[in-house]
């Protein structure tokens, strides 16, 4: 009777495995330690199903050919295992190649060939005590034996002296969970399946694949529940992404909602796994998706830097039909080819519309839009100092050093915008800023990211203080960023000594700002009005942005002078 229940339980542990193996890939398709993952639970997956006919096959022609069939998965899994190991606990660098996982998998090869061939079986399967039983001899299964105790108490102990030595308390606790499920199903397993055998003991049927489980579920529970248990980037944006005060929405191409945050789960209302997969204008009311649906397509087919995202005022819906006020930021996440999809943070306006009504009931409204416009600085600060922290932690992780100085780029860029904003919610005065104070600060942040305090470089400073609008400031701040860059970068490359000089005068009705350097100096054919430079086209975007005009001078290094008018907005 028990061979069908085994046969049952058998076919639900194959379920099991594949949907473990299946969820753990999920999570995150291009790491290679959940790709080995899910690789073992096929493997797992294969054993088990075999064995669900196995159990209960009616002849020994029937039951030999599932057996040969688990194979595959019986003697590959030892080998997937230490493949595991060796990726959990940052030894896999032996393996420089993909095809130097082969050699990992040539005992299990060798092992699979010599059970489907029947090398290795001595007399074969023989009913015993209503169940199949293998009852090899030859020394061919000895050295299996030793091939199925060896690889997995040699990758339980990578991981165990892995998280015993390790000193983050999470990777310590990766390491437990593994070894604890595994010493509870290895060694139960390993006498039926090993021991009882050897002495000739055939009461209890052959269950490897079904209390192998236990540590399978082991493996997935410390990834899915733990994220590795270590502190890369992709752990810290999530959990970053998870603090925010903001609603955070991912949507795929096709305008499908892929994630949500936290924060957009509590104020919707919606779960996960109701919102995930459906459109996201759900959260619209009828009347604003046309209106909206319109300008997001004009802002995708637009490729100005400044039109990568949209700003708009309206309403949300929660799953309970109530509106609520946002102020929505959409933008589109793209690589050199193609969308591959699109961003949404929305700020809760609830809260500031019940600010701005007791201003006016209080008849205090100066004074209130003033505490409000600091909060917004403050926020945008804040803001723009958490992305210039993310891409400065990002960067940590990449080895290419054109990258790498792409992603500093963008964190200065990041860094003169909120030194702006960080200036205004400090001062008394919320629309303009000391541009003259500012660009000396800024000149010093740049010297200092750039590890350039060595004496070598000096940078002459002589502004005067006048108070610019800050639509004039924030991009002025970004021209300033962008050439002071590029000089400390390129023109005293070998330790070459100079200095970078910043004259900033107001001269009539207009700002004259010099930028220059006695370095290297620009090539004689460089074109600055048709560069290639994201740098170069940054600046000229810019300059027209404030109806400025620039000359670019190369006599004795590089100067960029340029005018622009004082403008009210």
């Amino acid at each position: 009777m028990y061979p069908n229940i085994l046969s049952l339980i058998s076919f639900l542990i194959f379920a099991i495995y594949l949907s473990i193996g299946i969820y753990i890939l999920k999570l995150s398709p291009e790491s290679k330690l959940n790709r080995s993952v899910f690789i073992l639970s096929v493997m797992f997956a294969i054993w088990a199903f075999a064995y669900t006919f196995f159990y209960s096959a009616p002849d020994q022609a029937s039951a030999w050919f599932w057996y040969k069939l688990s194979a595959f998965g019986r003697c590959a899994y030892p080998a997937g295992l230490l493949q595991i190991a060796l990726i959990l606990t940052r030894n896999d660098k032996i393996f420089k190649k993909w095809y130097h996982y082969i050699l990992l998998y040539v005992p299990a090869i060798f092992f699979i060939y010599e059970t489907v061939t029947g090398s290795f079986t001595g007399p074969g399967l023989v009913w015993i005590n209503s169940q199949w039983i293998d009852i090899a001899t030859s020394w061919w299964y000895s050295s299996y034996m030793v091939y199925f105790t060896v690889l997995p108490v040699l990758s339980y102990l990578l991981i165990w002296l892995w998280g015993r030595r390790s000193e983050s308390p999470r990777e310590k606790k990766q390491g437990k969970i593994i070894v604890l499920t595994a010493i509870v199903a290895f060694i139960p397993g390993y006498i039926v399946n090993a021991v009882l055998p050897f002495i000739n003991i055939f009461v209890l049927p052959s269950i490897g694949q079904i209390i192998a489980l236990i540590a399978f579920t082991g493996i997935g529970y410390a990834i899915s529940r733990y994220k590795f248990l270590q502190m890369t980037p992709d752990i810290a944006v999530d959990e970053i992404i998870s603090r925010t005060t903001d609603m955070i929405i991912f949507l795929n191409r096709r305008g499908e909602i892929v994630n949500i945050n936290e924060q957009a789960e509590r104020i919707l209302g919606y779960t996960k796994k109701e919102i995930i997969g459906t459109k996201w204008t759900v959260l619209l009311p009828k009347e604003h998706i046309k209106p909206v649906e319109r300008k997001i397509v004009d802002m995708i087919h637009e490729n100005a830097p400044e039109k990568q995202y949209i700003e708009m005022d309206l309403n949300y819906l929660t799953l309970r039909n109530e509106k609520i006020p946002v102020k929505m930021y959409f933008s589109v996440i793209r690589d050199e080819y193609e969308i591959r999809g699109r961003l949404i943070v929305a700020q809760d306006m609830r809260q500031t519309e019940k600010l701005e009504n007791e201003i006016k009931a209080k008849e205090k409204a100066l004074d209130e839009k003033e505490m409000l416009m600091k909060e917004i600085h403050h926020r945008v600060k804040n803001n723009l100092t958490v992305i210039s922290s993310l891409l400065s932690l990002q960067s940590r992780y990449i080895q290419d050093d054109e990258t790498k100085s792409m992603f500093k780029e963008s964190q200065n860029r990041a860094r003169s915008m909120a030194l702006i904003h960080e200036r205004l919610y400090k001062s008394d005065n919320l629309k303009s800023i000391d541009f003259g104070n500012y660009i000396g600060d800024l000149a010093s942040e740049l010297f200092r990211t750039y590890s350039l305090n060595n004496g070598n470089v000096k940078l002459n400073v002589d502004v005067d203080n006048e108070f610019l609008d800050v639509d004039v400031a924030v991009p002025l701040g970004i021209i300033v960023n962008e050439i002071i860059s590029n000089s400390l970068k390129y023109a005293f490359i070998g330790n070459k000594k100079g200095y970078i000089s910043i004259q900033f005068h107001r001269e009539e009705d207009k700002f004259v700002l010099n930028v220059e350097d006695n370095g290297n100096g620009i090539p004689e054919n460089f074109n600055y009005k048709n560069s290639d430079s994201l740098g170069i086209k940054l600046i000229n975007s810019l300059v027209e942005q404030i109806e400025g005009k620039m000359e670019v001078k190369n006599d004795n290094g590089t100067c960029f002078k340029i005018i622009f008018k004082e403008t009210v907005y």
